[in-house]
C-alpha cells in the first residue's frame, strides 16, 4: 500500500543530511565550544539512524509504485527536452543579436564612409569656388585696365577733335592775313602755330591726369 507520508518522512530526512553537511562545514570553519561540538555529535548519529530508514522506505517505495517511478522518469525527459527547445531557441536568438550588432557595425562603417566622401566632395567644391573667385578676380583686374585705357584714350581723341577747329581757324587766319607774306611774317607764324600745339599738349595732359584721377577715385 502505498503512504504519502513516506514520501515526507524521506524529505525530512534528505534535508536533515543537508543541514548536518552545512553544520560540518560550519565546525571546520568556526572554533565551536564543548557545547556546539556536543550537537554536532547528536546530529551526526540522528543523520546515521535516519540514513538507514530512508534507504528502508525508498527499497518499499520503488517495488510498490514502480509504474509512478518510471511516470515521474518520462516526465523528467519531457521537461529535459523542452529546457533543451529553450536553450536551442535561447542560442538561436543570441546568434540572431551578433549577426544584428555585426549589421549594425557594417552600416556604421557605410555611414562613416559616406561621410568621408561627402567631406572630400565638399573640399573639392570649396577649392574648385575658390579657383574661380580666383579667376573671377584676376578678369575684374584686366577689365579694370583696359576700361581705364578706353577712358584715357576716349578722353585725348574728344579733347583733340575739340581743339583741331581751333587751331585750324587761327592757321587759316593768320595765313589770310596776305598771299605773299615776308619772311619775317612767316616766321611770326611759325612761332604762333607752335605756341598753341604746346599750349594744346599741356591741355591734353591735364585732362588726361583728371581723368586718371576721376578713375581711381571711382
Amino acid at each position: 500500500m502505498y503512504y504519502p507520508q513516506y514520501e515526507v518522512i524521506l524529505c525530512i530526512l534528505f534535508n536533515l543530511q543537508e543541514v548536518l553537511d552545512l553544520v560540518v562545514l560550519v565546525k571546520d570553519l568556526v572554533a565551536l565550544d564543548q557545547e556546539g561540538m556536543d550537537l554536532v555529535l547528536d546530529l551526526e548519529e540522528l543523520v546515521q539512524e535516519a540514513s538507514g530508514l530512508a534507504e528502508v522506505l525508498e527499497q518499499g517505495l520503488v517495488q510498490s509504485h514502480l509504474k509512478q517511478v518510471v511516470h515521474m522518469v518520462a516526465r523528467v525527459s519531457v521537461q529535459g527536452a523542452e529546457v533543451q527547445v529553450v536553450l536551442d531557441k535561447v542560442v538561436s536568438d543570441q546568434e540572431e543579436l551578433d549577426r544584428v550588432v555585426l549589421d549594425q557595425e557594417e552600416l556604421d562603417q557605410v555611414v562613416t564612409d559616406q561621410a568621408e566622401e561627402l567631406d572630400q566632395v565638399v573640399t573639392d567644391q570649396v577649392e574648385e569656388l575658390d579657383q574661380v573667385e580666383s579667376a573671377q578676380e584676376e578678369l575684374a583686374q584686366v577689365l579694370a585696365e583696359s576700361l581705364e585705357k578706353q577712358v584715357v584714350d576716349t578722353g585725348a581723341k574728344a579733347l583733340v577733335q575739340e581743339l583741331a577747329p581751333k587751331l585750324e581757324k587761327q592757321v587759316v587766319g593768320v595765313l589770310g592775313l596776305e598771299d605773299w607774306a615776308p619772311v619775317s611774317d612767316l616766321v611770326e607764324l611759325d612761332q604762333v602755330v607752335s605756341a598753341q600745339v604746346v599750349l594744346a599738349l599741356e591741355v591734353m595732359d591735364l585732362v588726361v591726369s583728371d581723368l586718371v584721377e576721376s578713375d581711381q577715385v571711382v
